[in-house]
């Protein structure tokens, strides 16, 4: 899969997260996320298990509503220029909504109670992040406070959050020292954000799924140890 076609699909997710939602919010600038309405976090796993996933990590994928029902998703990825991508279809005429599922390996659904969205909320209000609230399709992502995004970095962060206020207000938070310029106290920053988001979302969120389906034709594009 060519980079580009990489990118587009990336930015067509997120356009879909901010689309997908109908509750217009006020134009709340804050630093703050209370009134957020779709939190969506994903993460680079590493599995250990490259004969079955490939080289590359599982993507998880959480997504938090306001209403505390949380989707979990786990997606294998294959190798692409500067880093790993979902292993979509690389033949596929176009991508969309269906093609950019097809990887995902396993799903779980939960709910949270309102006092665990407050816990949620109250750890993420503390990662060293200037929020600067924005348009779905005109997201940049942000880093450590006082820290510049380095001249090249990794296609998918190791870490990115994507936090929702309403259908025109968005922003998303890129933790991997790799992004930031490799100063001591950028790297250190970046280091704290990833701790704090893993914090955050482990009481809930297992890193590996307990069970799978992988599919043959989503198997044959990893890059698998023979």
């Amino acid at each position: 899969m060519q980079v580009s076609t990489a990118v587009a699909v990336i930015t067509t997710t997120v356009v879909a997260i901010g689309a997908a939602l109908s509750v217009t919010m006020s134009g709340d600038r804050t630093s703050q996320i209370d009134n957020f309405q779709q939190i969506v976090f994903l993460r680079q796993i590493e599995h250990g298990q490259n004969t079955i996933f490939g080289g590359c990590p599982l993507e998880r994928e959480l997504v938090v509503e306001r209403s505390g029902r949380v989707r979990i998703n786990w997606y294998v990825q294959s190798s692409i220029i500067h880093g790993c991508a979902r292993a979509i279809n690389p033949t596929a005429d176009q991508i969309g909504e269906k093609e950019w599922r097809e990887p995902k390996i396993a799903s779980i659904e939960l709910a949270l109670s309102r006092s665990k969205i407050n816990q949620l909320v109250g750890q993420l209000n503390r990662l060293s992040w200037a929020i600067e609230w924005s348009d779905p399709e005109n997201l940049r992502s942000a880093h450590a406070i006082g820290c510049a995004a380095a001249d090249w970095s990794p296609l998918t962060p190791d870490r990115q959050l994507w936090v929702v206020k309403s259908d025109t207000l968005a922003e998303t938070l890129a933790a991997d020292e790799d992004e930031v310029e490799a100063t001591a106290a950028c790297i250190a920053k970046e280091s704290s954000n990833a701790a704090m988001l893993d914090d955050a979302f482990a009481p809930f969120a297992p890193l590996l799924p307990d069970k799978y389906e992988l599919r043959p034709e989503v198997a044959s594009r990893l890059d698998r140890e023979r």
